[in-house]
C-alpha cells in the first residue's frame, strides 16, 4: 500500500512541475511581448516629439 501511495504522490509532483514549467514558459513569452510593445511605443513617442519640434523650428 505504501508503494502505491508513493507512486501516486510522485506522479502528482511530476504533474505539478510540468504545469509550472509550462506556466513559466508562457509567462516569459508574455513578458517578451510586453517588452517589445514597450520599445515600439517609446520609439513612436520619441519620433512624434522629434517631428513636433522639427516642424516648429522650420517656420
Amino acid at each position: 500500500m505504501k508503494v502505491n501511495t508513493f507512486i501516486i504522490f510522485k506522479k502528482l509532483i511530476d504533474w505539478y512541475y510540468m504545469i509550472m514549467n509550462n506556466f513559466y514558459k508562457y509567462l516569459y513569452l508574455i513578458g517578451l511581448f510586453a517588452v517589445i510593445i514597450g520599445l515600439v511605443t517609446i520609439f513612436s513617442v520619441l519620433t512624434e516629439i522629434n517631428l513636433f519640434f522639427t516642424e516648429k523650428i522650420k517656420i
